[in-house]
């Protein structure tokens, strides 16, 4: 036998006692689990401190109005809930102007999205004239049945 393929099965090498073969934490052959669990939470800790980074240079690159249109979403989502609350007859009149500035907001919004949808719409028919729908299929099947599958999920 070769000195190689003596390695190879597992023997030790020259000048180390038996107990060092695979390295420490080792009972026959298999890691204990001490040092499973030292490997899995080093793992963890690794993570943590990549994703500690990666949101600190996220909050670096984003702007202020960025976050200022999430603020305003999460706060513009919660105000119908808000306003299911009964309020004494003398502010009743506040709901209905808040509900009614909201209804007008999301027309506005939803006039916008249509408008920029028109202006698109003639560079997206060449596009696909050109032979696009193949570049694009699987991210519209993709799309629509995600759409699909909120849209019965949030009517059910």
């Amino acid at each position: 036998m070769k000195p190689r393929d003596s390695l190879r099965q597992g023997a030790v090498k020259p000048g180390f006692p038996p107990s060092h073969s695979f390295g420490t934490g080792t009972d026959e052959g298999r890691p204990t689990w001490r040092l499973r669990l030292g490997v899995a939470w080093g793992g963890l800790r690794e993570g943590g401190r990549q994703a500690g980074r990666a949101g600190k240079a996220a909050v670096k690159r984003t702007s202020s109005r960025w976050l200022m249109a999430v603020a305003a979403g999460l706060i513009g989502a919660n105000l119908p809930w808000n306003l299911k609350a009964s309020l004494p007859p003398s502010r009743a009149w506040q709901a209905t102007a808040t509900f009614d500035a909201l209804a007008g907001i999301i027309a506005f919004t939803g006039a916008a999205v249509l408008a920029s949808g028109l202006v698109a719409l003639p560079a997206f028919v060449a596009f696909l004239r050109a032979g696009g729908w193949p570049k694009i299929r699987r991210r519209v099947a993709r799309a629509a049945g995600a759409t699909m599958a909120a849209g019965a999920g949030l009517t059910g």
